[in-house]
């Protein structure tokens, strides 16, 4: 009898890679090749790092340079205020200032009414106590007080 053989698939034949040269060299390039795969991905995160890392120090340089120009503006400002702030108090005793003068000249004068003198710098003392009223600095009873 006669066996039957069974059909014989047709088998693609496995492609084996041509090498062109030694195998040491192919080896070589194997190697960089992952090693290209390798540092390709890695250099691009270190590259990325690196630009977002001088941006932050840019932009730490700005705020520090903006935080130095406002404590600058705010110690100007300050020096200004210092400066102006008792501007109005002094435009006020300037007329308390005037109105002492003219007592003074009035006492030199040979024929001085004392009364009219006095009168005046009751006036004079007024128009002070109105001023630092308007400061806010207010008389405080001491006298045959206790010291508080």
């Amino acid at each position: 009898m006669a066996e039957k053989k069974k059909p014989v698939k047709d088998e693609e034949p496995q492609e084996t890679p041509v090498e062109t040269g030694d195998a040491e060299n192919n080896e070589q390039s194997v190697k960089k090749g992952s090693d290209k795969k390798k540092g390709g991905a890695v250099e691009p995160d270190i590259d990325a790092l690196q630009e977002e890392l001088s941006k932050e120090k840019e932009r730490i340089l700005r705020l520090s340079a903006e935080f130095e120009n406002y404590k600058k503006r705010i110690s100007k400002e300050m020096n200004d205020f210092r400066r102006f702030a008792n501007e109005s108090l002094f435009k006020q005793l300037l007329t308390v200032v005037d109105n002492l003068e003219r007592a003074i000249g009035s006492g030199e004068e040979k024929n001085v009414d004392v009364q009219t003198l006095l009168e005046g710098i009751r006036l004079t003392h007024k128009e002070i106590i109105k001023i630092l009223e308007t400061s806010n600095v207010k008389a405080v009873e001491a006298q045959g007080k206790p010291f508080d």
